[in-house]
């Protein structure tokens, strides 16, 4: 009676064939990370372009400034159109610019690929 099981060629030409189809989809689910990526980073632009327009029609058609510096006391601020730094001594603070007017999600400021 014999026994009904695969042989290491069989099971080597599997595992070849199986390695063949991946190192095929790898470089397309990479494609796709990367386009995903990109469409984020595009709505991002289009999220940014419409606070733009709202600041502009709330402020009588005017764009928010897009750079000044001040210093209050010890600390000095530098105004950004989309963020706002204070350095008070050293000690670094961030909050969304005078396009947000105080209120954003920091993450539709930066692209997702951007590392910085």
């Amino acid at each position: 009676m014999r026994k009904k099981a695969f042989t290491l060629v069989e099971l080597l030409v599997v595992i070849s064939i199986i390695a063949m189809l991946l190192s095929v989809l790898m470089p397309v689910l990479s494609k796709a990370r990367h386009q995903g990526k990109t469409i984020v980073c595009l709505n991002n632009l289009r999220q940014m372009s419409i606070a733009a327009s709202s600041y502009a029609l709330s402020f009588n058609g005017y764009y928010p400034i897009a750079h000044y510096d001040e210093v209050v006391g010890s600390a000095q601020i530098n105004y950004n159109w989309d963020f706002t730094v204070t350095d008070n001594n050293g000690s670094i603070s961030t909050r969304p610019g005078s396009l947000w007017q105080g209120d954003t999600i920091a993450k539709v400021q930066q692209c997702p690929v951007f590392k910085g």
